[in-house]
């Protein structure tokens, strides 16, 4: 006969395959026992392929060599590490994952700080330009008075003298062209034949003259 495994001599009538079955072979009377030849399911979740003592169904690394001692889940202290560990390529994935994000950051700050300093930038222009007209204003307002008094009187020839020269009005706008003098002054030179045009050129060329004397 040849080497069986005990299962099988235990549980098939053939155990050697020989076409004979191991009763007759051997003389042996099964008179009242029922031969069945159907193999037994062998269930794998009872089975341990490592034997590393954790069954197939509850050993999470097979393979496991039966001299390590493992844990509940049939991991060895070499497997559990290499488990948490990541791969070089997660790691890899990891950091350009990481790197695009910090470069994305990066690009937003750098847009809000120069939209901040371009607004910071033209608040300031306009401040200034408020700045520079108030000053205007303000000197304007404190500018002293034009001394008129040592001007020369001008010749007149009586042009423009009339009834015409009398109804003539002297609006504001009129002495504002010719600051320091108030109506009586002015009035008595239209009243001369003097038109405003004319005596507006003549109070410049006496400022003129009066600035150039007074830096002499």
């Amino acid at each position: 006969m040849e080497d069986v495994s005990p299962r099988d001599a235990l549980t098939l009538a053939d155990a050697d395959g020989d076409g004979v079955n191991e009763a007759d072979a051997l003389g042996c009377d099964l008179g009242g026992i029922e031969q069945d030849d159907t193999a037994v399911p062998v269930d794998n979740a009872t089975l341990d392929d490592d034997d590393d003592g954790v069954y197939n169904s509850a050993d999470k690394c097979p393979g496991t060599l039966p001299t390590n001692p493992v844990n509940v889940e049939g991991c060895s202290a070499e497997q559990r590490l290499a488990q948490s560990t990541p791969s070089g390529g997660e790691e890899s994935n990891l950091g350009s994952g990481l790197m695009l994000a910090l470069m994305v950051v990066g690009v937003i700050l750098a847009i809000g700080a120069f939209m901040v300093l371009r607004n910071i930038e033209q608040e300031a222009e306009d401040a200034k330009d408020l700045i520079t007209l108030d000053a205007a204003h303000h000197d304007a307002l404190t500018a002293e008075p034009v001394d008129a008094q040592n001007w020369q009187t001008p010749v007149l020839d009586g042009t423009g003298a009339g009834p015409a020269a009398d109804a003539l009005s002297i609006s504001a706008s009129d002495l504002a062209r010719v600051p320091g003098w108030d109506e009586a002054m002015v009035r008595s030179y239209l009243d001369q034949g003097w038109t405003m045009d004319q005596l507006v050129e003549y109070y410049q060329e006496q400022v003129n003259a009066h600035a150039d004397a007074s830096q002499d």
